[in-house]
């Protein structure tokens, strides 16, 4: 019996060289995150109207830890941010407790007396000085500005120069004596002074 003729290209050689197929990857690509809490957005672009609106919106954000990227306490997060004094005065004034720490350890007051916020705050002054004589100067003499209004908001707020908390190396110091391994004696003089004592104001502990 003859079999059933069929069409040519059923008969046809295949080609010698298989041809190339593209190449599926086996993990997606990663998602860039978009930040789902209105307050980190305002302090990750230092802006008081978004801080202000973030928490006008919802009265108890600045009393609860932020859970993304991280779970941290906002005024923590902004002292790290390098946030202005203004925003840090407005997260206080709505209920953000000036003693609670971050991951390391550190209060607010610690983080920003042991420098640790010192290239993130350099940078913003950095593009404010390009091109002006002496920039270098008037930018120490900025950041120092800064750090003063910020600690001075901090310290209105309840926080002690002298509580000792936790440092990024795990041994327990307080804002004053950082400030002098820093070299900061801006802040070690306002320190000494210690106008908490005077306000009696005191803020209390707590670990995120």
């Amino acid at each position: 019996m003859t079999p059933p003729k069929a069409s040519q290209s059923a008969w046809e050689t295949p080609p010698s060289t298989p041809r190339s197929c593209r190449r599926i990857p086996s993990t997606p690509p990663p998602l860039r995150r978009a930040s789902s809490e209105p307050l980190l957005s305002g302090l990750e672009r230092n802006c008081l109207r978004r801080v202000r609106s973030a928490l006008e919106a919802d009265p108890d954000a600045a009393r609860l830890p932020l859970m993304e990227p991280r779970c941290e306490w906002p005024l923590c997060a902004a002292i790290r941010l390098g946030c202005s004094g203004d925003i840090v005065r407005l997260l206080t004034q709505n209920g953000a407790m000036v003693e609670v720490t971050n991951e390391q350890g550190q209060s607010p007051l610690q983080r920003l007396s042991s420098g640790a916020a010192k290239q993130v705050i350099g940078t913003q002054f950095a593009d404010l000085t390009s091109g002006i004589d002496d920039g270098a100067e008037w930018m120490c003499e900025s950041i120092a500005q800064y750090e003063l209004g910020v600690a001075m908001a901090l310290i209105i707020a309840g926080a002690d120069p002298e509580a000792r908390h936790g440092d990024a190396g795990g041994e327990q110091c307080s804002s004053l004596e950082l400030a002098r391994r820093a070299g900061k004696e801006h802040l070690v003089s306002l320190y000494m002074q210690n106008p908490a004592r005077d306000l009696g104001c005191r803020g209390h502990l707590l670990t995120a």
